[in-house]
């Protein structure tokens, strides 16, 4: 069995998602790693070029957008603890609502 931090194909295990908007105000949408690929270094490697391709791109101010839930578990934590190490600082939480339809019961009335 390979190391967990071995690369075994060339299948994404980890990705980020970036933006820089007309007024120069970038954001990184989501740095995600797989399950088994996370506590390699892979969130440090991909935040540091997301943030040197967001300065190259001309990018003055850079805020992170994290989905986590009320209750943050290990690994959202240890997120923070990353953010918190290039400098990042929380300002606000976002909250998303759901709502699903109920769905027909098949018989028209």
């Amino acid at each position: 069995m390979p190391f967990p931090c071995q690369r075994e194909s060339a299948k994404p295990v980890a990705e980020a998602v970036v933006s820089v908007g007309a007024d120069r105000t970038a954001t990184v949408y989501g740095i995600e790693t797989l399950p088994t690929r996370r506590r390699c270094g892979l969130g440090h490697k991909l935040l540091a070029q997301s943030l040197a391709l967001l300065s190259e791109q001309g990018a003055g101010e850079v805020a992170l957008v994290v989905d986590d839930g009320p209750h943050p578990d290990p690994d959202s934590q240890a997120a923070s603890r990353l953010f918190e190490s290039f400098g990042f600082t929380l300002v606000d939480q976002l909250w998303t609502y759901q709502h699903q339809r109920p769905r027909a019961t098949g018989s028209a009335a």
